[in-house]
């Protein structure tokens, strides 16, 4: 089962760069998140337009979270995938997301640089808000699930985040 993780995201991955030399519609963001099970963190995203037919759009990131609380603490590198319609003369962007990824963690019982790896999955839905052309605010909701060492996290996430297109 690793093995099929790892090599869904090299293709991911390989996938999504790709995308960045090719495609000049980058996008760097950043925000805030929160997980009921580690109580919240930040996060930062750099991520490429692969597809864009008329008003629809999908989506490559390339996703960085760490978050804690005094229980424990992790860091994440999650690829992306979102896709989603453009409303109201680009006002608007309504999408749906998924994820999977792998990190490091640290618990009562280790530390970051100890084996086993975290492994992290989810997906769920947002809406993007055009300020400028170029500047915009995301709110995301949706599932985000962890395995740290053999112990299974899941809950709601509620992310809150801004965009700049470059």
């Amino acid at each position: 089962m690793k093995k099929i993780v790892i090599m869904a995201l090299m293709f991911f991955i390989i996938f999504t760069i790709n995308a960045y030399t090719e495609n000049s519609k980058w996008s760097f963001s950043g925000g805030a998140f929160y997980v009921h099970y580690v109580d919240g963190g930040g996060f930062m995203d750099i991520n490429a337009i692969i597809l864009n037919k008329n008003s629809f759009d999908i989506r490559g990131h390339l996703l960085f979270r760490g978050g804690g609380n005094p229980d424990r603490a992790f860091f994440t590198f999650s690829p992306k995938l979102s896709f989603g319609q453009y409303f109201r003369d680009k006002l608007f962007f309504c999408y749906g997301f998924a994820e999977g990824g792998i990190g490091i963690f640290k618990n009562q019982y280790s530390q970051f640089d100890e084996m086993p790896l975290a492994y992290t999955f989810g997906g769920g839905g947002g809406i993007e808000v055009y300020l400028t052309e170029n500047f915009s605010m995301y709110f995301e909701t949706g599932i985000l699930a962890n395995i740290l060492a053999d112990e299974f996290k899941n809950g709601g996430l509620f992310q809150i985040g801004w965009k700049h297109r470059l």
